[in-house]
């Protein structure tokens, strides 16, 4: 009479194994889709620098510095062709670009909108579009910038030749991207990569220079 319960116990502990099994390889995307779904709600400062296969990019802006007030408000400083430039971006207000001319700074109002060039974080939610092609994988903590950052690695099935590392501090902000390419046997990085990071941000950080 024992074999049956025992039989059952055993069919019991089956089956919440391969449930836990197959409800874990879910677990890092959802957990993933957590950190993108509340980027626009951490206020961050961050300098960022742009690396191509560990090195600074030569051609474009190889860095600038980020603000974002988690309310739709963003400036981007960076220096073009020995210029300092700021840029102002807004979803709902006017945006503007400046420049430091002469010793004094010259804004005009622009059409720009948020590029992936300096916030690559606006692109994530479409990762949500094939959600059931993405292998998530968490990977183990990083000191990214002087702060503590969970950190991804996400391969689309379609495409096992590539891949993509992303990294959010604890609050929910982006800090890092790296697309990796394999290529005839070579490995080939593009990297954004935060070198200073704090999630102390003012109003006054986003006043257009007088």
């Amino acid at each position: 009479m024992k074999k049956p319960f025992v039989l059952l116990i055993l069919l019991i502990i089956l089956i919440v194994t391969v449930s836990g099994c197959a409800s874990d390889t879910r677990i890092p995307r959802d957990e993933l889709f957590s950190y993108i779904n509340n980027i626009g709600k951490a206020p961050h400062a961050a300098d960022f620098e742009v690396l191509q296969n560990g090195q600074p990019m030569q051609e474009g802006t190889s860095g600038y510095k980020k603000y974002y007030d988690g309310e739709g408000h963003y400036r981007f400083d960076t220096e073009m062709e020995g210029k300092q430039i700021r840029f102002y971006v807004s979803q709902e207000e006017p945006s503007y670009s400046c420049e430091y001319v002469d010793n004094d700074w010259v804004c005009e109002e622009a059409g720009i909108s948020l590029t992936m060039t300096f916030a690559p974080e606006q692109g994530f939610s479409e990762l949500k579009n094939y959600a059931d092609r993405l292998v998530v994988e968490v990977l183990a903590s990083q000191n990214i910038a002087g702060t503590s950052a969970k950190c991804f690695s996400i391969q689309n099935t379609d495409q096992p030749e590539s891949s993509i590392e992303l990294c959010f501090s604890q609050e929910g902000a982006f800090l890092s991207q790296k697309v990796i390419m394999i290529a005839e046997g070579q490995e080939f990085t593009t990297e954004i990569k935060a070198t200073s990071y704090t999630p102390d941000v003012s109003s006054e950080d986003f006043e257009l220079p007088s």
